[in-house]
This record gives structure tokens, sequence and C-alpha cells, in this order.
């Protein structure tokens, strides 16, 4: 039987037994099931995350346009009767960042609470996919040659900014009140 020899210590300070080349296939069974296991699952939940953030981004996405479009009618009224004039300037672009940054955060909250404890790579998919779907906008008004593209692009990355923001606001308050539950 041969040995294979190790210059490795251990705590106490001996030398470790060596370990016989006939039970070097227990280690490598042992090695190949842990990376098997550990791909497996990594696999899995980045699968289930690309899904949630991609299921969440696309229902909130559809319910902040039909949210703007059913309150446009609202927002007139409240700003006739109840907003002084001198602050109707500021009324509306509050309106269009204010009501979809509380949906992305009220969306950002439950998407963590549907993924536990992977709230970062909820986050980073989130941020994945509004990017690309920014992008696909910018692309299609730069095609279009919209007139003052550069107030659009301005208002789209604005809103891109905020959107991701108030995701991740909503994904981190529920990690930390997670958190906070453990202490």
């Amino acid at each position: 039987m041969s040995l294979v020899t190790s210059a490795k210590s251990s705590s106490s300070g001996r030398l470790r037994m060596a370990i016989p080349l006939r039970k070097r296939w227990y280690w490598r069974e042992a090695f190949r099931n842990a990376m098997v296991l550990g791909k497996r699952e990594l696999l899995r939940t980045a699968s289930k995350i690309l899904a949630v953030s991609l299921l969440i981004s696309l229902l909130t996405g559809v319910s902040v346009i039909q949210l703007n479009g059913l309150m446009s009618r609202v927002m007139v009224a409240i700003a006739v009767d109840w907003i002084p004039i001198r602050f109707w300037s500021w009324y509306q672009p509050v309106w269009q960042f204010l009501v979809p940054s509380m949906l992305y955060a009220c969306s950002g909250t439950v998407a963590s609470l549907l993924v536990r404890t992977r709230e970062f790579a909820l986050v980073a998919s989130f941020a994945t996919v509004s990017t690309l779907y920014m992008l696909l906008n910018l692309c299609f008004l730069i095609s279009a040659r919209a007139s003052e593209l550069s107030q659009i692009i301005q208002f789209e990355v604005t809103q891109w900014v905020s959107t991701i923001v108030a995701y991740s606001i909503g994904c981190f308050w529920i990690r930390r009140r997670r958190l906070a539950r453990l202490r």
C-alpha cells in the first residue's frame, strides 16, 4: 500500500497521516458531488430570480402605464381644485416620478418576499432588465428621430435611475426587516 505524504501539519503540530491511494476515489466523488449540487443550486436559483425579476418588471411596467393613463384626468382635476397656480409647473413632474417610484418600491418588496435572502441578485437582475428596456426605448426614439431628443433622453435616464433606486429600496427594506427580527 503506497501512501501520499503530506507536509501539512494539524493544529496540534503533528504531521497528519497521508491519504492512501485506494481512498482517493472517495474524495474525488465527494468533491464531484459537491460541485454538481452547488452548480444545480446556482442554476435553479438564478432561473428563479430571473423569472421573478422579469415577471415583476413586466407587471409593474404595465401597471405604471395604465395608472398614468387612468390618473391623467384625476391629475388635472386635483391640480385645478387643490393645487395653487404657482405650483402647477411642479405638480406634473412630481406626479410622474412619485407614483411610479412608489409602485416600483412596492414591487421590489413583493419580489423580495418571493425570493428570500437573494435580494442582491434580485436587484442586479432587475437593473439589467430595466437597462435593456431603457436602451431599447432610446434606440426606438433615436431611430424615429423624435423632436427635442435631448429632453426625452434626459427624462428616460432620470426615470430609469429612479426606477432602480425605488426597486432597490423596496428589496433592501425587506432584507433589513428580516435581519432586524434575527437580532
